[in-house]
């Protein structure tokens, strides 16, 4: 078959390093803040990542499903991580779309072996600390100083610096706020004026051991399937998915009074807290929630996409969910990080003067402002779509998975070139964007402009 699907097969390793090294104090040790603190490391700056958590135990410990599709699985093999992602990576084979109250198969989006080599990496399921564990150790290898226990009470963008709470000052060139939902960087940067509107869903991950789904006889298949399931239920919806070898992660979106949770993921919780109404669900379902481990639920609150990623200083920024205001527990969570971090890496491996470094903040803004909105409307889009309260549009939503089914299960070369189109047209938006080409491109147009700007700023200082 011909399809008119394009998708970019070309990718650069450049491994630049600056001339003119910074430095950088990155805020928050998750993988948001570690993958930035590895690539600016690796573009020759030094970096600090500091974080409130007492110790590498509270991210070693996360057991949840972290989604690598292809963009971020991409830049992780970029960075030698390849052997040890085909150790403890599950590489997905299909999203399976089920009917919350019976289980039934509804529809199903297959990743075709033909698609995903043309994305050129994998769709993985990752262990949270797994792959916590191995940017940790990129990190510490490559020379980069983490310390924990170290809470952040201040931050001043002009004279670039960050007040711990223990009353000790870190001064620096550039803060890189990696402090997620609750972030004091982005406080710091867009003032305490960010619209906000709570979603009066809750947001529930949990984890079940694999060995006692195979155990038993009604859930043995999804102990086994490498595959991301979604249980749609009348405004709500229940994701599951293989985390490792070990684990099988559950993520419930469910009306929930959220005035008792928080925006961020350091309160587990008891099941008998939360009182779930979950009786209209498919048995097996209800079943696995009922085995699970270590229930975190996180308050769902939706904001606008954020007008600054930079402080006008030009010598503070944010990313990772502190930058892209999207859902929790979604596709993009991750790789939305990781791109930011590869970004800004690639970014800044090309200064050559430090009258350059506004120039490349404003860069780093102009280039993931406009990928930060579109992935902030595709996850919520998606989550929207999953959650669909009864009534004609869940009813037309469910309909059409269902006569899609039969055209997502026939062969990629037999199967039908519209549903292939309207099935992949986001998805490739998604998960064909090239972080490092992004940049390449910037640079091929604006370097030229910037280092003759360079030239001139330092022969009008003599």
């Amino acid at each position: 078959m011909s399809t008119m699907l394009t998708v970019k097969t070309t990718y650069s390793t450049n491994d630049e390093q600056t001339s003119v090294p910074l430095s950088f104090v990155v805020i928050g040790g998750s993988i948001a803040g570690l993958a930035c603190a590895y690539s600016l490391r690796r573009a020759g700056h030094e970096v600090v990542v500091i974080d409130k958590a007492i110790g590498p135990e509270y991210f070693e410990n996360g057991r949840a499903t972290i989604r690598s599709p292809p963009n971020m699985t991409r830049i992780l093999k970029e960075w030698g991580l390849q052997s040890s992602l085909d150790e403890i990576g599950i590489k997905n084979a299909r999203i399976v779309f089920r009917q919350g109250a019976t289980g039934e198969t509804m529809g199903t989006i297959i990743f075709h072996d033909q698609i995903m080599k043309a994305f050129r990496a994998d769709y993985l399921f990752l262990q949270y600390g797994l792959l916590w564990g191995l940017l940790y150790r990129l990190a510490t290898e490559a020379g980069i100083t983490v310390r924990f226990n170290s809470g952040v009470t201040a931050i001043d963008p002009h004279q670039p610096s960050v007040l711990l709470s223990s009353g000790e000052t870190l001064s620096c060139d550039i803060v890189v706020g990696a402090d997620g939902y609750e972030s004091v960087t982005r406080r710091c940067i867009l003032g305490n004026q960010v619209k906000a509107v709570s979603d009066k869903r809750c947001n529930l991950t949990l984890c079940v051991p694999r060995d006692i789904l195979r155990a038993d006889s009604d859930l043995a298949y999804f102990a086994e399937a490498p595959e991301w399931n979604a249980w749609l239920g009348n405004g709500t919806c229940i994701c599951g998915a293989l985390a490792s070898a070990e684990w099988y992660s559950l993520v419930l979106t469910l009306p929930e009074d959220s005035s008792v949770f928080q925006e961020n993921w350091d309160r587990e919780c008891s099941l008998d807290q939360l009182d779930l109404e979950l009786a209209s669900y498919d048995p097996r379902v209800r079943k696995m929630i009922q085995l699970g481990r270590g229930a975190t639920a996180v308050k769902f609150v939706r904001h606008e996409p954020f007008e600054n990623l930079v402080h006008e200083s030009g010598r503070v920024l944010i990313v990772g969910d502190a930058a892209h205001p999207m859902p929790p527990d979604r596709d993009l969570n991750a790789s939305t990080a990781v791109e930011d971090a590869m970004t800004l890496g690639s970014m800044f491996s090309r200064l050559t003067s430090r009258n350059q470094i506004g120039g490349l903040m404003s860069a780093f803004e102009d280039i993931r402002q406009p990928r930060s909105v579109s992935v902030v409307k595709s996850e919520h889009h998606r989550l929207d779509f999953l959650s669909l309260p009864d009534g004609p549009e869940q009813q037309a939503r469910d309909d059409g998975l269902r006569a899609a089914l039969s055209l997502a299960q026939l062969d990629w070369d037999n199967a039908d070139e519209d549903y292939l189109r309207e099935t992949w047209d986001d998805y490739i938006a998604m998960f064909n964007y090239d972080a490092r080409e992004v940049v390449d491109d910037w640079w091929t147009k604006w370097g030229p402009v910037m280092r003759r700007a360079s030239v001139s700023h330092e022969q009008t200082k003599e």
